[in-house]
């Protein structure tokens, strides 16, 4: 038969490599297939054109042994395969396997971390994690360097992921060295990755040194505790319960043996500190007591005052004795002299302030204000607390003053009400006061000293014996202060006891007029009591008043009555009686006068105060004609009239017979201002060198002069200019005598027995005109009387200096 056949065979396909790929050893594989039942060889090539061949052989040792080929080393080699049958016919250049070569170790794996991190108290099956490079497959684990005894094995993915799992000895440190291995079986070095501890043992118990500050402390909430601790303790935690489950404090090993761990305690109370141990991998040893530790900043009990001795005030020591309580925490006490408790004055044991007290340093002569601090143990202080007041003062009080004694009394009986200005005490106060009474001042022979009480007026009774009249007493006083001091003694002026009325008077009544009276008494004596005052009546018999009624006017001697309406010719009685300081009247003595009248032969009366024009006559007609330039100036009594002789200045009136005078009795009554006393100048002049009545002038540099005629009388004085004078100039034809007085002083007379000249000539104020005399300066309250002025009436016109006008 004849076969043609063009088809080629199926191509082959693959099965296996020896050794399978990849290989480290083996560079000369041997490549294992099926083929289709028509091939008869097989070609392996190294390209998928199967141009490069690698090596062929029979079907059967393809499917056998396989078909030997040669490949590069560490490389891997694609490997294609074409089949022929036996007309040579070949199939599709086929791939059949790529084949890898390698001897090449991975690169050692690297440590990344365990899970759970080491140390661990918990796990002996820890996940090891690391890095592995992108040829490895497999990591081993081992426990030695040799990587021999493996505990754990994984994937690379394992390895760089979750972790392999290792096999740790409990409570151990176990090395872990690790091999990674490749697709190829090649083996990195044996490599360290970590050392993991295993530790679940807990450290000892911690013990307790010191406490700072120490317990019991009043300073400090946060005190440091320190101990001791098991070498493989890293942390101590401190709780204030015994199942260390409230935490007030933690810190290292380190801290806790040094400077101690600062723990959060409750303030005033005891806090019980239990502490546990760590080591550095949370193992926690039992929970123990270390301490109790104490926090107190509450004082005790604020002290209280007891006693102290010796009593205040005292005068005698500066450094009493002070007892009192305390509360039961106190240990000792400390006093001062201050509200703040600053300055120290005295210190002791509660036992000794409790007991015989504590010793206190005061001032002397001042009262010292005692306060107490109250300590414990732990030196908190109670409250800065008052106790009492401690006065030492051995200084006697002040002397009393304005001691006031008895009155003067009329009673040999008297009860005398004694007063005086309360004494001070600069350190303490007044207690009570003493008083006593004698005949001199101090003495004791009437009343000895007695206590009154604090009081600074008191009346004295039971006075024994009786009193002696014609004796002074004086009452003594002396204060005594609460320290026992005595102050000095103080007298009163002393009282009188006086039952006899003074002596009666001897009365003068000088005069008097229808309008004023005036009288005067020498003064009453007493021997024993001075005169307190007197008292007059008028009337009209011997110790009357119908007139005027009893009046009191002092230690006055003398009155000088104005504005009365008396009667002419009519005896008026001046009654005086004395009394004295205890109310004692004297007899009544009196003296009697007749009143006269000024208006009675008053021929005419000038003011002379009138602005301008004539001045009014207040008697009669006889009205002034204004001459010359005359002024109204300030007068004596209101206003006056001016004169100045360089204007010719005068006043005139020729009288119808009033102002003319023959030898009868006649005064003149005027003041005079005078503004230059070197100039002789007329006043008054009723005279015209013929028929010369009366002439009265100032004579320049010597005085006054009153002409009556021929005769006249001068009065010698050194007057100052613009200065008022009185003057009284009269005619006495019963005693044939001129008179001139000056200011109510005694006057100058001149016998006279002729009389004046009746005649015509004109009545002239401030000149003598017919001779071309004149005055210069003021003129006022002109009068003219037929008739002789008593010596009364001339006071009574001068009227003490500040003259008088009328109405009389």
């Amino acid at each position: 038969s004849y076969t043609h056949d063009a088809t080629g065979p199926t191509a082959p396909s693959f099965v296996s490599t020896n050794p399978s790929s990849p290989s480290n050893s083996d560079t000369t594989p041997n490549i294992i297939g099926s083929s289709s039942a028509d091939t008869v060889s097989v070609e392996l090539f190294s390209d998928n054109t199967c141009s490069t061949s690698l090596g062929s052989d029979t079907k059967a040792n393809f499917e056998g042994a396989g078909i030997g080929i040669t490949v590069t080393a560490n490389t891997s080699t694609t490997i294609y395969a074409r089949s022929s049958d036996s007309l040579s016919n070949t199939s599709a250049c086929t791939l059949l396997t790529t084949y890898v070569h390698d001897n090449t170790a991975p690169t050692n794996p690297a440590f990344s971390s365990t899970s759970p991190a080491s140390p661990n108290n918990s796990s002996t099956t820890p996940s090891v994690i690391g890095t592995a490079s992108a040829d490895t497959v497999t990591v081993n684990l081992y426990n030695e360097n040799t990587c021999t005894t493996a505990i754990g094995s994984g994937t690379r993915a394992q390895f760089v992921g979750s972790g392999i799992t290792a096999s740790a000895t409990p409570n151990f440190t176990t090395t872990i060295y690790a091999e990674a291995l490749d697709q190829a079986g090649n083996t990195s070095s044996c490599v360290l990755l970590v050392s993991y501890e295993h530790d679940n043992t807990p450290p000892s118990v911690p013990s307790f040194s010191s406490s700072s500050p120490a317990s019991p402390s009043n300073s400090d909430t946060a005190p440091e505790i320190i101990g001791s601790s098991s070498i493989d303790t890293v942390t101590i935690n401190l709780h204030s319960n015994s199942s260390c489950t409230t935490q007030i404090g933690t810190g290292t090993k380190a801290t806790f043996e040094g400077v101690g761990i600062t723990a959060s305690v409750s303030s005033n109370s005891t806090t019980t500190i239990y502490a546990e141990a760590l080591d550095s991998i949370g193992n926690t040893s039992n929970c123990t007591l270390l301490t109790n530790y104490t926090h107190d900043n509450i004082g005790p009990t604020n002290p209280a005052f007891s006693s102290i001795s010796p009593s205040s005030p005292n005068n005698s020591s500066t450094t009493p004795t002070l007892i009192g309580t305390s509360s039961a925490d106190t240990s000792s006490v400390e006093a001062y002299s201050d509200s703040g408790c600053t300055t120290s004055i005295g210190s002791g044991t509660k036992v000794q302030f409790e007991g015989g007290g504590i010793s206190i340093t005061g001032a002397a002569n001042t009262t010292t204000t005692i306060y107490l601090i109250a300590r414990d143990s732990l030196s908190n202080d109670s409250a800065c607390t008052f106790m009492t007041n401690y006065t030492h003062d051995n200084v006697a009080p002040s002397d009393v003053t304005a001691v006031t004694d008895g009155t003067n009394s009329t009673s040999i009986t008297s009860s005398p009400t004694i007063s005086w200005s309360a004494a001070t005490d600069a350190t303490t106060s007044i207690d009570y006061y003493e008083v006593s009474i004698g005949t001199t001042p101090g003495a004791t022979d009437t009343k000895t000293w007695t206590n009154v009480g604090n009081t600074t007026s008191t009346t004295i009774t039971s006075i024994s014996p009786n009193l002696n009249s014609g004796t002074t007493y004086y009452a003594n006083v002396r204060a005594i202060d609460t320290a026992g001091n005595t102050g000095a003694v103080l007298s009163g002026d002393g009282w009188l006891v006086d039952a006899t009325p003074p002596s009666s008077v001897t009365v003068t009544a000088n005069g008097c007029t229808t309008k004023t009276f005036k009288g005067s008494w020498t003064a009453s004596s007493d021997s024993e009591s001075s005169i307190d005052y007197y008292e007059y009546s008028i009337g009209t018999s011997a110790g009357a008043d119908d007139e005027i009624t009893w009046t009191n006017v002092g230690t006055n001697t003398s009155i000088s009555l104005t504005g009365q309406s008396l009667l002419e010719a009519t005896t008026y009685y001046l009654n005086v009686r004395a009394t004295n300081t205890l109310g004692l009247t004297s007899s009544v003595t009196n003296a009697s006068t007749s009143c006269s009248d000024l208006n009675t032969s008053l021929q005419g009366f000038w003011l002379l105060g009138e602005a301008a024009g004539a001045r009014v006559d207040e008697q009669g007609a006889n009205d002034l004609t204004a001459n010359g330039s005359v002024s109204q100036q300030v007068g004596i009594v209101g206003n006056s009239t001016g004169f100045n002789s360089a204007t010719s200045d005068y006043l005139s009136v020729l009288d119808g017979g009033e102002l003319t005078v023959g030898n009868e009795d006649f005064s003149i009554s005027v003041w005079v201002y005078i503004s230059d006393n070197t100039v002789t100048q007329p006043i008054i002049t009723k005279w015209n060198g013929s028929t010369n009545e009366y002439y009265l002038e100032y004579i320049g540099s010597t005085g006054f002069r009153f002409t009556v005629d021929s005769a006249n009388v001068s009065f010698p004085i050194g007057i100052t200019n613009n200065t008022w004078y009185h003057v009284i100039a009269y005619h006495d034809s019963s005693s044939d005598v001129i008179g001139l007085e000056i200011n109510a002083g005694t006057p100058n007379t001149t016998s006279y027995t002729t009389g004046p000249t009746s005649g015509d000539s004109v009545f002239e104020v401030g000149a003598q005109s017919i001779d071309g005399n004149y005055f210069t300066g003021r003129i006022d309250s002109l009068g003219f009387w037929k008739k002789i002025l008593t010596e009364y009436e001339r006071d009574v016109l001068y009227n003490a200096g500040s003259g008088l006008e009328p109405a009389f």
